[in-house]
């Protein structure tokens, strides 16, 4: 008798419930489309989106996201989802792309965001930046290229192209203690975008400095790919001495480990990035590295062993923080999508650099005793400003 009376109360509650959250989506969704402003629009909820939008609601900004299959967990981290083509127009006014501050373009396939991005600017407002995310590092070059020759870009939003690839590789450099002049500093196990990326990153840096960095890199068919590289970049030359060993990262020969070690029998690398396309090998080629380096003397500082994975992998979570023990390389796992897709993303644009480094000069220029209050920095100028 109970049940048969409570019954109607839970589907009563569930109705309730549902419907509850069927307005609360629904009153989202017009608050998007008439009121919001200076938001971001994130294009896709993959890999790349969900991260990117954690990150953004993190840092204080309201997001709405554009997916054909709407995600649940979205709706947890206070992103707005709208269920569409975010390649259609109609979809992306419905998501207030006039009026946003920044659109990002992350659907996966590289047409897919060109698709987007082009979409976009014929809905998106003058001062939104559309951000389109592609795997192709040398096609995003070649883009930015034109972006910033285009006549027209800054009446219909600003275009910035971007891979994560290069961010990380940015990211990770920056965490490495990579000292000037000393030979073998960087071995690099993996020639695929992110070692490519990783390899041209580490040249840029050192374009202007007193002598080349060394870089070594692992992989099948490393040497030719060097090649192809140097040729491809002709400056890298100059900032980096280059070499290539092909070697099957799989094989017993890379499971000796013979390049890692100097004519002295020590270590040569500063620091060591293993960065497979497979990564349970690529797991497997740092362990492998971690146990050679245990049986080398040890060094006056610790050597860097990081193994780039996703932090979703259960292997990476079982050997993450894991010690290497005294004399060995400090081991770290990284997840180069998690590394580079945060808010910083909307300010490492090239009109963003391009607009800091001219706002440098100008303080630069500056005489000390001008009138009036000096500038702020370009770090505590609003984004209107900027």
């Amino acid at each position: 008798q109970v049940a048969r009376l409570l019954a109607p109360l839970v589907a009563g509650f569930a109705a309730a419930k549902a419907l509850a959250v069927l307005f609360r989506d629904e009153l989202d969704r017009l608050r998007v489309r008439f009121t919001w402003r200076s938001h971001v629009v994130v294009c896709g909820l993959g890999a790349e989106g969900v991260t990117l939008a954690r990150s953004l609601v993190a840092e204080g900004w309201r997001v709405v996201a554009i997916e054909r299959d709407p995600r649940p967990r979205s709706r947890a981290e206070r992103v707005v989802v709208l269920a569409g083509d975010a390649t259609d127009a109609a979809v992306l006014a419905r998501a207030g792309a006039a009026r946003a501050a920044h659109l990002v373009a992350v659907c996966g396939a590289d047409d897919t965001n060109a698709a987007v991005a082009r979409a976009a600017r014929d809905v998106a407002g003058p001062s939104t930046v559309i951000h389109v995310h592609l795997r192709d590092a040398r096609l995003a070059c070649l883009l930015r290229t034109e972006a910033l020759a285009d006549p027209v870009a800054a009446g219909r939003g600003a275009l910035e192209f971007f891979t994560v690839d290069e961010y990380a590789a940015r990211r990770l450099l920056d965490t490495l203690p990579l000292a000037e002049g000393e030979p073998g500093e960087l071995l690099i196990v993996g020639f695929g975008r992110f070692g490519t990326s990783l390899a041209v990153e580490a040249a840029r840096r050192r374009l202007h400095a007193a002598s080349p960095a060394r870089i070594t890199i692992v992989d099948t068919g490393a040497a030719a790919g060097v090649a192809d590289l140097l040729r491809r970049h002709p400056g890298m030359g100059r900032a980096v001495v280059l070499t290539g060993l092909s070697l099957d990262p799989a094989s017993g020969e890379f499971n000796e480990a013979r390049f890692l070690v100097d004519e002295s029998g020590r270590c040569r690398a500063k620091a060591i990035v293993v960065c497979l396309e497979d990564e349970e090998q690529g797991l497997s080629a740092g362990l492998t590295l971690r146990q050679r380096l245990k049986g080398l003397p040890s060094p006056e500082h610790p050597i860097d062993l990081v193994v780039c994975t996703s932090h979703a992998s259960s292997l990476a979570n079982l050997v993450s923080g894991s010690d290497g023990g005294e004399g060995a390389a400090r081991f770290r796992t990284l997840d180069p999508v998690g590394a580079s897709l945060d808010a910083s993303l909307l300010t490492l644009g090239v009109r963003e650099a391009i607009a800091a480094a001219l706002h440098a000069a100008y303080l630069a220029s500056r005489p000390a005793d001008a009138p009036g209050r000096p500038p702020p920095a370009w770090a505590d100028l609003d984004e209107g400003t900027r």
